[in-house]
């Protein structure tokens, strides 16, 4: 609950705090990653936010979460080609996504 809490506040520190906590736990939980990365995409550390979701992928290769963010920080990169890549193969895992399906046809 305090880390939703702290993600909705926009507390992005604690919410990392919280996240890095998490991964010290369980650091064979993909989606603790993946929600990492999540927060620092938000705060466009990109570098970081990419190096979460590849460990995300890595951990569990049908986390279209994590796609689907790699994708987001490619988008927010403007690297078109490798966000569309990446939108595909996450909407490939997850087909009836409505989010993934357009994100991917924009």
């Amino acid at each position: 609950m305090f880390i939703l809490i702290s993600c909705l506040n926009h507390e992005y520190d604690k919410a990392i705090q919280a996240f890095k906590r998490a991964i010290q736990l369980a650091p064979e939980c993909d989606y603790a990653y993946t929600l990492l990365g999540n927060e620092y995409s938000l705060i466009d550390e990109l570098e970081r936010a990419m190096a979460c979701f590849r460990k995300a992928i890595q951990l569990n290769p049908r986390s279209y979460k994590a796609w689907n963010g790699v994708a987001m920080v490619y988008l927010k990169q403007e690297k078109f080609q490798s966000a569309e890549f990446h939108f595909t193969k996450a909407t490939s895992i997850y087909r009836t996504n409505p989010d993934l399906i357009c994100h991917l046809a924009v």
